[in-house]
């Protein structure tokens, strides 16, 4: 329906053209015929469908396996640890194998897992999930507020969202910095001082070094990485800022934000002393250890949609649940 189709002009076209003759492509080639007979048991519970009942000559083939975790934590370790058991097998390779999910921001844990196993995978389809946009802004905006002298992390985020921060602003910043051996914060904290600058863009400095210092201040008051995620969003008014670029992927850019905020809490349960440290540490660990190129013999990791036309060996469908698979949004379409 999103790109315009309308499945009544199929429910609807042998009443409007009663004519017309109706020929069923029902055979299968490629499938075996357990994967089918599950298909077929799930797809009659449409109510909306024409009678069909996919067939093929191929093989009963392997059984399929269905596997209920109690989180998602439990189901993620069941998956990589069987992908690894069955990859020892000389005759398999990891390309033999993919993860399917429902949205992107199901990979984070299957790639934080797939890494700390050593196990090769890529992404199809999508950015891995600590390349995505918004997860950086947002990482850079913890390390600044940790690490105020993070020069590359203050570069990235101080005209996100924009504030009418240019390019010739930051660079007359910069010469001060220099000049004055200064760090790009000591450099930002004293803008009102930096002759080259009006009193209208120093005074936009001025706030966005404020507002990190009060963010600093809320964190070192709370010790809460999530608290701290969710001001972030707020002070910076960050969600307008992506519903303005791509409101068609504001779901999508949000929901990997709520996964960073799991993260976040997961962090936070383990080391309550400093829990920034320990999640700044985290994300370096997994950056550093997912710089390697796998791409030969690797897992796919992808969405069900990216994956049409695609054959593997072994697949594992994940996060079948309630309001996520099928997505919540699905309810809409109940008649």
């Amino acid at each position: 329906g999103w790109r315009g189709a309308d499945m009544q002009n199929i429910l609807d076209f042998e009443k409007d053209y009663p004519t017309c003759a109706t020929i069923l492509l029902d055979k299968n080639y490629r499938s075996s015929k357990n994967i089918l007979d599950a298909a077929n048991a799930v797809i009659q519970n449409n109510d909306l469908r024409k009678e069909k009942n996919l067939w093929t000559d191929n093989d009963p083939g392997a059984k399929i396996t269905y596997y209920r975790a109690h989180e998602e934590t439990e189901e993620v370790n069941f998956i990589t640890d069987r992908i690894k058991a069955l990859a020892a097998n000389p005759n398999k390779s990891f390309s033999d194998f993919a993860i399917l999910y429902r949205t992107n921001n199901q990979s984070r844990l299957f790639e934080e897992s797939l890494l700390s196993k050593s196990i090769p995978y890529t992404m199809v389809g999508g950015l891995k999930f600590y390349d995505r946009r918004e997860i950086k802004d947002i990482i850079a905006y913890l390390r600044v507020i940790f690490n105020p002298q993070d020069n590359l992390g203050l570069l990235r985020i101080i005209n996100v969202p924009r504030r009418g921060i240019g390019d010739a602003t930051i660079g007359r910043v910069q010469a001060f910095a220099t000049l004055n051996s200064f760090s790009l914060f000591q450099a930002l904290e004293q803008a009102k001082e930096i002759e080259e600058l009006s009193a209208r863009f120093a005074s936009k400095l001025v706030i966005f070094i404020e507002q990190l210092k009060n963010l600093r201040a809320l964190y070192d008051e709370s010790k809460s990485i999530e608290q701290l995620i969710n001001a972030i969003l707020n002070v910076t008014n960050y969600l307008a800022e992506l519903q303005a670029d791509t409101p068609e992927k504001l779901q999508e850019k949000t929901d990997n934000i709520y996964e960073l905020l799991n993260l976040a809490k997961e962090v936070s349960q383990k080391n309550s002393d400093n829990p920034l440290e320990s999640f700044l540490e985290h994300v370096a660990l997994i950056s550093d250890l997912d710089s390697a190129d796998t791409e030969n013999n690797a897992i796919k990791l992808m969405t069900l949609h990216s994956a049409k036309g695609l054959e593997f060996d072994t697949v594992f469908l994940v996060g079948l649940e309630e309001g996520l698979f099928p997505h919540s949004r699905a309810l809409n379409d109940i008649k």
